[in-house]
């Protein structure tokens, strides 16, 4: 995990690893689950006897949304903004869901810095690299370049 005090000093690191998060296990429940939230129900993600009949798969599958949004909590095992004010989710450039994930299967973030731009004094716009790994598969669940926004604290400011 890379910890820094300001986003202002991630500057020399582009292209290097931020860090590697832990494994996270998905059910076959968390596909229901965010199929409930979303409203995405495709039968591919909640009806495992048709997904294991009609598919390739031999199972449901996750929802890529449901994959992509686990980037954001894995990230914090990646890398910490020790003295940020606030970041906000500017967006994403690139995403790409290369691999399907089956109920039980683990994923993990590798994340690098793949980009920094100083906006304005303590304003800073990292473009994070993000590799969604599956364990005991050679291709990602996913990739990404997630854009975040960070505002670090005034060094004189409370913590």
């Amino acid at each position: 995990m890379t910890s820094v005090e300001f986003a202002t000093d991630l500057e020399s690191r582009v292209g290097e690893e931020l860090g590697v998060s832990s494994w996270r296990s998905l059910t076959f429940e968390d596909f229901v689950a965010f199929g409930d939230l979303s409203g995405d129900k495709y039968w591919i993600h909640t009806d495992r006897e048709r997904a294991r009949r009609e598919t390739p798969y031999g199972d449901a599958i996750a929802q890529g949304l449901l994959t992509l949004s686990l980037v954001i909590g894995l990230a914090g095992e990646c890398f910490e903004i020790r003295q940020k004010d606030r970041s906000l989710n500017y967006g994403l450039e690139h995403v790409r869901f290369t691999s399907p994930v089956k109920p039980d299967e683990r994923v993990r973030l590798r994340m690098k810095l793949g980009g920094f731009v100083a906006v304005e004094p303590r304003v800073t716009r990292l473009t994070l690299s993000c590799l969604l790994e599956i364990d005991g598969k050679p291709k990602p669940a996913l990739v990404a370049d997630w854009i975040s926004i960070v505002y670090d604290r005034k060094p004189d400011a409370p913590s």
